[in-house]
């Protein structure tokens, strides 16, 4: 008996526990954050309002949110109040991931509402000068509590920056926000970071006191690329100024599924029902400037996990969670219809109807047949088709709108008006827009829902569309056989290119420009292309470019291609006219002038064989590139002033930031102002207040002052006038009928300075990695033929040592070395000279080897005149091998790393000459290109200008390109430059010897 009472006393005790357990786990505690921030007052109106409904809640004060998320894995609290990105980020949470102690996904939490915006605010004092996130370097800031939102928030937008926990100085006492805001108002903080739905800088106790670093759109995009979750709004204070902040959602979620305390599912419905009519007027109460409440769709949109079942089906319920499931199907129903009614259109519905009213006869009977009858009216004619391409595209329009009005009201956290219309309300509305264009006061906010609102009304021209079905397919014929070359377009004021070339391409690319300083023209090739249309792989601006297939001397040809209303014409050296001597060249210009005969008309040809330069001047050809001299131009100043190409090549192109041009004085009032009778230099300094750099002045030619426009020299006298300085004219007045030669910025409302950097960057600012001494140099100049006895020669006067290995046409091949007094030593000479003859030439010299500072690599594979076009990607192949035998050899024999420039003649290979160890490339082909296209503009004289100023010929008397110190430009401007202008430098310089 005593055993069976000890029996029912454990059992009775055992009850009371479970009772008891059960008493103190029926109150729901509720996690939130520091009592003197936003989430604790919250959780404290949340157990108010439930408590009012008999719901126990108890309020726990946390550090934060990542603090929160521990305590609901943990079973120590049942719901908590979250920041959505950092609940993002734990539900994603990778070993990268630096902020939480979290290495794999936070999975098992559940949203229940997203309750208001939370605002990253960067707070300064009213009167400090700090207005962007770069100013906070080295200052003492405020981040926030470790394991809160805001020192998650901080960290993302200062490391977004590149400002890591070493570029600040941290406050380390465990502080609220609000002590920190005081903190920061007595000069002992720069600035605070605060995540809260109070907007601190409308706060009464602060008001005027405090300000915010706004984010402007470029920070933006910084915070965002780093941090896609990231989501931006714009602000305003009391004075209606806006600031643009990060923004965030706090959030109410609930502990995993299986938590001590399983909130039964009518008690989250309760919960949720009481959020939305009830917690704005509550948090009034607690005297919380909270901004904004959620409201709508984003009650349950903003939310960044899944969202607790309960939830999910109330919001359905509701109507307050988008379920697009339905139209979905219905839109897949439209769908197939509009098949088989295309299917039916083609012929394929007779057999379906053969089929269907045997199977329905078969089984309905004879009644049957009206089913059949209907079918055949719902698909088997145009305006059944007609009808399901609206009623399927108005669905589609209506899932689009839906979808990304949606998710454009949770980016940017305003309301979706939409999502309150059921689907007749969005289909009367969407007709009605079609029909009358008028948005009714509702129209979508999102790119994609305004294209699907405006694509119904482009279908009611439907019949408009087909009209022009039968032009455009003409105009497609037409299209094809102009590409063919079979059809060519009468143009006026067009150039007519003559031939083709590697260099073709990019010539009609600048030929044919958008630039603002320039009116570019269009463009007819007339050429033997072997390719069925050529101009079709270059992607150029339609209707600007395009081909006549034939031969360029053709007298019917240039008649086809309207010789007579072109502006010029640009003879190119393609293997045609290469061959024979560069004589089919010369009969094109003969034929081009013959027709032409007029001064105005300009002929500008490529001379391939410099014998027959007087040819071509004969044929009154205007403007005449030699290929080779240009050729040994460039590699020349690769030799004594690295960077000039690179110059050259953004200078003379139509499309980077600042441009070279050619104007008349009187063709800009502002201009004409600066520089009317004044001297050169005075010129030079009043436009440079205008960001214009004063290159040349060029007067109207004397007699005796005319250039041949095919020289490449300045001869004494000459119209062009610069560097005044070393002239005896020098107080030379610019009247309004010189023309100058200036540089300025290609860009809108940016400087030359500014473009200069933005384009130019440090390499040409940096003496010490783009500046060289042409006389400590001992230069290796490796080459072919003529470029390289033209190149040793002009710059065999300035260098210490040169080692030329020069490669001739008879196969003979002979290593030189010539000295700054003048004497030529000849080391050795052989036939078929390879990559292994230079190893062993290396090794063996190697004494004279050591010496060598530099090595400039000319053309060393003869160009193929038997090939149209050669292989862009492998006519650098013999260049890009002696530099790799010459790298790899000086690496092992003397341990230095070698200077290598090396002439390029594809673009293309670029990456590949620097991942060699190439360090200047120089673009032969791109810097012909951009001399051929110049010379289409201006007369020619922007191109000839540079010509002759890379000359190093005797002839050459007046001026030469070449580095200057920003010093030595101060001096001769006579002032002092600072700022970003120093970065500009001088490449014009008075030759040294002047004639006698």
């Amino acid at each position: 008996m005593k055993s069976v009472k000890v029996f029912f006393a454990m059992i009775s005790l055992t009850w009371l526990a479970m009772s008891f357990h059960v008493a103190v786990a029926a109150e729901i505690k509720i996690a939130t954050g520091s009592k003197s921030g936003v989430y604790y007052p919250v959780g404290q109106a949340i157990s108010q309002l439930l408590k009012a409904k008999d719901i126990d809640v108890g309020v726990l004060s946390t550090a934060g949110s990542e603090k929160n998320v521990d305590m609901l894995l943990q079973g120590t609290a049942d719901l908590a109040i979250v920041q959505s990105d950092v609940l993002y980020m734990m539900s994603r949470a990778n070993p990268d991931e630096s902020y939480f102690k979290y290495k794999e996904p936070v999975k098992a939490l559940r949203g229940l509402a997203a309750l208001f915006p939370e605002h990253t605010q960067i707070l300064v004092r009213a009167d400090s000068d700090i207005t962007g996130v770069l100013q906070l370097v080295d200052k003492q800031l405020y981040v926030g509590k470790s394991g809160s939102g805001t020192y998650k928030n901080a960290t993302d937008i200062l490391s977004s920056f590149g400002i890591s926990k070493n570029d600040y100085i941290s406050y380390a006492r465990d502080i609220s926000a609000k002590k920190a805001i005081e903190l920061l108002l007595e000069g002992k903080l720069d600035a605070v970071f605060d995540t809260s739905g109070e907007l601190k800088i409308n706060d009464p106790g602060f008001k005027g006191r405090l300000k915010m670093v706004s984010l402007n759109k470029e920070d933006q995009n910084r915070i965002k690329k780093n941090h896609p979750y990231t989501s931006f709004k714009q602000v305003r204070n009391h004075r209606g100024e806006e600031y643009g902040v990060m923004f965030s959602r706090a959030l109410l979620i609930a502990g995993p599924e299986g938590a001590d305390v399983e909130i039964r599912h009518d008690t989250i419905v309760r919960l949720i029902e009481i959020l939305i009519d009830n917690l704005e007027i509550e948090i009034q109460r607690t005297g919380k400037n909270i901004e904004t409440f959620t409201t709508g769709s984003l009650i349950a949109r903003g939310i960044t996990i899944d969202l607790h079942p309960a939830a999910k089906a109330y919001y359905q319920e509701e109507g307050i969670l988008l379920n697009i499931r339905a139209l979905q199907l219905m839109a897949l129903f439209l769908f197939l219809m509009l098949i088989l009614a295309l299917l039916s259109h083609f012929g394929v519905n007779w057999k379906w109807s053969i089929w269907l009213r045997f199977w329905g006869q078969n089984r309905f009977g004879t009644g049957w047949r009206r089913t059949v009858r209907i079918w055949n009216v719902l698909v088997g004619n145009a305006f059944a088709i007609t009808l399901w391409v609206l009623f399927f595209i108005l669905l589609l329009a209506v899932i689009a709108i839906l979808s990304w009005e949606d998710q454009y009201a949770l980016t940017h956290n305003v309301h979706n008006r939409f999502a309150d219309l059921h689907l007749g309300e969005l289909l009367t509305w969407l007709i009605t827009f079609a029909a009358t264009g008028f948005s009714q006061d509702l129209f979508p906010h999102s790119l994609i829902g305004k294209i699907a609102a405006t694509s119904i009304p482009i279908i009611g021209l439907g019949g408009l569309v087909s009209a022009f079905i039968y032009s455009n397919l003409k105009r497609n014929q037409r299209t094809d056989k102009e590409a063919r070359g079979a059809h060519v377009p009468r143009l006026e004021d067009h150039v007519i290119i003559c031939g083709w070339n590697d260099r073709v391409p990019a010539l009609i690319r600048e030929i044919t420009t958008t630039n603002r300083w320039v009116k570019g023209r269009k463009v007819i090739v007339l050429s033997e292309h072997e390719a069925e249309k050529p101009l079709e792989p270059f992607g150029f601006i339609p209707g600007s470019a395009f081909f006549c297939r034939g031969i360029s001397s053709d007298y019917d040809k240039l008649k086809m291609v309207n010789l007579e209303k072109a502006c010029c014409a640009v003879v190119m050296a393609d293997h045609h006219k290469i061959q024979r001597g560069n004589l089919r060249g010369l009969y094109t210009a003969v034929a081009l002038r013959k027709t032409r005969p007029e001064e105005e008309f300009k002929i500008i040809a490529e001379l391939y064989y410099d014998f027959n330069e007087s040819r071509f001047r004969y044929a009154e050809v205007t403007k005449l590139i030699p290929l080779e001299r240009v050729s040994s131009y460039v590699m020349a100043h690769a030799c004594m002033n690295p960077g000039i190409s690179d110059l050259l090549i953004r200078i003379l192109s139509f499309d980077e930031s600042q441009i070279a041009l050619f104007i008349s004085v009187a063709e800009d009032k502002n201009i004409l102002k600066a520089v009317k009778d004044k001297t050169f230099n005075d010129a030079m300094r009043q436009l440079r207040k205008q960001n214009i750099l004063l290159l040349a002045v060029y007067r109207i030619p004397e007699k005796g002052t005319e250039h041949a426009e095919t020289e490449l020299d300045f001869r004494n006298p000459s119209p062009y006038f610069l560097n005044p300085s070393a002239q005896e004219d020098s107080q030379y007045m610019i009247s309004e009928k010189d023309s100058l030669l200036i540089i300025r910025s290609n860009i809108a409302d940016t400087s030359l300075e500014q473009a200069w950097n933005m384009a130019l960057g440090q390499n040409l600012r940096n003496s010490e990695r783009r500046l060289y001494g042409a006389t400590d140099e001992h230069l290796l100049i490796i080459g072919r033929g003529k470029e390289i006895r033209d190149v040793v020669s002009a710059v065999s006067n300035s260098a210490q040592s040169i080692i030329s290995i020069s490669m001739e046409e008879n196969r003979e091949t002979e290593v030189a070395v010539f000295e700054q007094s003048g004497t030529r030593r000849l080391i050795e000479k052989t036939t078929d000279f390879s990559l292994k003859n230079l190893e062993d030439l290396v090794r063996e010299h190697r004494d004279i080897f050591a010496k060598v500072t530099r090595a400039v690599i000319l053309e060393v594979s003869p160009t193929d005149s038997g090939l149209e076009q050669e292989d862009v990607i492998h006519q650098d192949d013999a260049e890009l091998s002696y530099a790799i035998v010459l790298r790899d050899l000086y690496r092992e024999l003397f341990e230095i790393d070698l200077h290598i420039a090396a002439e390029m003649r594809a673009d293309v290979n670029l990456h590949l000459y620097h991942d060699i160890g190439i360090v200047q490339p120089i673009p032969i082909n791109r810097i012909i290109e951009l001399i051929l296209a110049r010379m289409v503009f201006h007369r020619g004289l922007v191109s000839e200008f540079f010509l002759k100023a890379m000359s190093y010929r005797p002839d050459n008397y007046k001026v030469r390109l070449e580095k200057q110190s920003v010093a030595t430009l101060s001096e001769k401007l006579n002032e002092k430059l600072v700022g970003t202008t120093s970065g500009i430098p001088s490449y014009f310089s008075n030759k040294i010897k002047q004639l006698s």
